[in-house]
């Protein structure tokens, strides 16, 4: 829980240069790791907006980079066709870099730091003729093409997730459960594929685990479907598979990893099933490490249309949910929704954003490394707009233009990753204390 502010209480953010490498071993550490800071500090959480107006423009995933910023990937639309749109922003939401990236009518839905610090894009493209296809993109630091695959099958021609292996090839969760793994430099080495006509399987997210992956989705048309777990093995081989739902339309769009001591799975969609009057409601569904069924639960804002896009796990606090609620009921004014439940589904808080005049929609959400949230999705008043949202602990964050801090005290000390790591010259380091005090860091 954190508590307002003190005035006399400020947060310190400290440039450290990297020392000469001719000074002694002692002395290097004494300047770069050691000082002492007399006076008054003030934790702060830094928050922002920002809405970049252009016709029809959608974040599908953002999130922080190694260095302190944030890269957003998503899809807009130029001349007729879409285009993949990837941004790069400071940790203060200015924008470094932006690429327009396509041939023909190509989207982009994830991207993903690689341990090279370079990006892997998934999503689709015609690149200029024929049917569309899986696309998959390698690029640079600076989002310049590195290399591009492209795959395809019948019923497939999305990526809907893609994430580097631990020997730095990728795996591909792709339309109608389509599952691809490549080496590093994206050449094919299997592929797999579980859906089909009639009963297809729409699957999204994908998390790597330590003896292959889970993924979730939906499985069914669109009056009656249910979420659809699939376990696989390193091979992409079905472990087991789980449904859940009801009689009506279910579905899911994120799954997230939980480590002990709650252990298992947290999914999170939408149900028509669960709710009281027939509209779509967000559908949180915790599973074992085995899928079996915990607990589920429905979430709406006054019995209105509301869904769940992405969640993640919050260490030690519960989960974040982020998507959309139309909180007005059916009044076609749909609002960017937050939400953080325990560990046992009940709500702790949530908050509304509506930077437009007629919808807003969250499509992700991601911790950062001071605590808060960073989210992607869209804005806008007629068309969707590019949005993206940095938030404090609590899904505050100041208005669209202005960069401010929230005065806020945590109730314990906390010392943040230092940024940029590594780091020549300088660094900076952030931390938060809860009383008036003298600080060192050594």
């Amino acid at each position: 829980m954190l508590k307002k502010s003190n005035p006399n209480i400020m947060q310190k953010v400290m440039p450290i240069r990297k020392a000469n490498t001719n000074c002694r071993s002692s002395l290097l550490l004494f300047i770069v790791f050691s000082f002492l800071i007399l006076g008054y500090c003030k934790s702060q959480s830094i928050t922002w907006q920002r809405e970049f107006p252009e016709y029809y423009g959608v974040i599908y995933k953002v999130q922080q980079t190694y260095d302190g910023g944030y890269i957003a990937i998503g899809t807009i639309r130029v001349s007729g066709n879409d285009k993949i749109r990837m941004m790069k922003f400071n940790f203060l939401g200015d924008t470094l870099w932006s690429k327009i990236i396509g041939v023909g009518s190509t989207a982009g839905y994830w991207v993903e730091e690689t341990s090279d610090r370079g990006l892997i894009i998934g999503g689709s493209t015609n690149l200029g003729g024929g049917g569309s296809k899986i696309y998959l993109l390698k690029t640079d630091s600076l989002g310049n093409t590195q290399w591009q695959k492209t795959f395809s099958n019948t019923y497939s021609v999305q990526c809907h997730c893609v994430k580097q292996t631990a020997d730095n090839g990728y795996i591909l969760s792709c339309e109608n459960a389509m599952f691809i793994k490549t080496d590093e430099s994206g050449n094919l080495l299997w592929s797999k594929i579980y859906g089909g006509f009639p009963d297809l399987i729409v699957n999204r997210e994908l998390q790597i685990l330590q003896d292959g992956y889970i993924t979730t989705g939906r499985k069914g048309n669109a009056a009656a479907s249910d979420v659809y777990v699939m376990r696989l093995d390193l091979n992409g081989d079905t472990l087991w598979t789980k449904r859940f739902g009801g009689s009506n339309s279910d579905g899911c769009l994120s799954i997230a990893v939980v480590p002990p001591p709650h252990n298992g799975f947290i999914l999170g969609g939408s149900s028509k099933s669960f709710s009281s009057n027939g509209n779509a409601n967000s559908y949180v569904v915790k599973i074992d490490s085995n899928g079996n069924l915990e607990w589920q639960k429905v979430y709406s804002s006054n019995g209105g249309y509301d869904v769940c896009e992405s969640v993640i796990y919050k260490p030690s606090m519960g989960y974040i949910l982020a998507g959309t609620s139309d909180s007005l009921n059916n009044s076609n004014i749909n609002k960017g929704k937050i939400r953080k439940i325990d560990f046992s589904g009940n709500v702790i808080f949530e908050t509304s954003f509506l930077p437009g005049g007629d919808e807003t929609v969250f499509e992700n959400v991601n911790l950062t490394m001071d605590g808060g949230l960073i989210l992607g999705g869209y804005g806008g008043n007629g068309y969707p707009d590019f949005y993206i949202v940095k938030t404090d602990s609590l899904g505050y964050a100041n208005p669209i233009g202005v960069t401010g801090n929230q005065n806020i005290i945590p109730e314990e000390y906390v010392l943040h990753q230092n940024y940029t790591n590594p780091f020549n010259p300088v660094t900076n380091i952030k931390f938060d204390v809860p009383k008036q005090s003298i600080i060192k860091i050594a």
